[in-house]
């Protein structure tokens, strides 16, 4: 009875052994796929000597973020969107496991980005938009030890803010039909690697125009907004306006930029027109506004 015994234990045993050979290895809570959670993503500066914005939290359901995640043992997902919710969700649900992976994210959430591999963005200067306003977090490693994330998310684009009123004296309307930002070094267009953070070598054609800035009269004070490509200044900013068809132009010391559009940079400059010339009344520099995001994720 005792050897019967002992054979049905040690043929128990060896079938134990056979099914974890067939998986190779035995299954334990820390191989168990965990669905990631996302705790907070904000937006931030590159750059620290700066004052601190108000934050403004994203809450309407137009609010989204994309993610990219590689790595061995993993597929790639490319340009899963997470859309503000109670709580935040996904048609994508995205799970780690103990194997590290890279993960990039971005906002806002562009849908047209459709590559098999973390995005390269193509930067060139434009009208400011809230919708082309990138910001991203570059690649960070994850696994199914960490119970939630955290991204901080820097601006890609440098930013210049011009604040336009005409003298008392101006004796025209103040339709202003052109707007050009012209410097040696100016880029005119760039890459931008979000995995890495890296920008690619800049194409520095020197100048950007506005050929159609929609204002038509001076009555008070105008602000114009640009996302300008960052870039290495080595000669003043000129700015040229044709406004009532006459050509003005004025000069901003590339000292007082410390001769850089820097990422992540605000760059206001107050604009007086007179008869003759565009008087430069102050330069300065500030952040934008941070934007966070809190919450955690869930399939929907």
């Amino acid at each position: 009875m005792k050897k019967s015994l002992f054979i049905v234990l040690a043929f128990a045993a060896l079938l134990s052994s056979c099914a974890n050979d067939e998986i190779g290895r035995p299954v334990t809570p820390e191989d168990t796929p965990v669905l990631l959670k996302i705790s907070d993503a904000s937006l931030s500066l590159s750059v620290s000597n700066l004052r601190a914005d108000p934050t403004k939290t994203l809450t309407t359901a137009t609010d989204k973020i994309g993610l990219f995640l590689s790595g061995t043992n993993y597929t790639a997902l490319n340009n899963v969107m997470y859309t503000y919710g109670s709580p935040w969700t996904t048609t994508t649900p995205v799970y780690l496991t103990k194997s590290n992976a890279s993960i990039c994210a971005y906002y806002p959430y562009d849908a047209a980005i459709t590559t098999s591999t973390l995005p390269t963005t193509i930067l060139t200067p434009k009208v400011y938009a809230a919708a082309s306003d990138i910001c991203y977090q570059s690649s960070q490693t994850a696994s199914s030890s960490a119970s939630s994330l955290s991204f901080t998310m820097v601006r890609a684009f440098s930013r210049i803010q011009l604040t336009i009123s005409k003298a008392a004296s101006y004796p025209g309307t103040g339709n202003i039909t052109s707007i050009t930002i012209a410097a040696t070094g100016l880029a005119t267009q760039n890459t931008l690697n979000m995995t890495s953070g890296t920008y690619g070598t800049a194409t520095t054609g020197g100048s950007y125009n506005d050929a159609a800035p929609a204002i038509a009269n001076l009555t008070s004070a105008v602000t114009k907004d640009y996302l300008m490509v960052p870039s290495t200044l080595t000669s003043d900013i000129t700015l040229t306006f044709v406004i009532d068809t006459q050509t003005l132009t004025g000069s901003i010391s590339k000292d007082l930029l410390s001769s850089a559009l820097a990422s992540g940079k605000q760059y206001q400059i107050n604009v007086n027109i007179t008869g003759s010339s565009l008087v430069i009344n102050s330069v300065s520099t500030t952040n934008w506004t941070a934007v966070s995001v809190t919450g955690t994720v869930t399939p929907s």
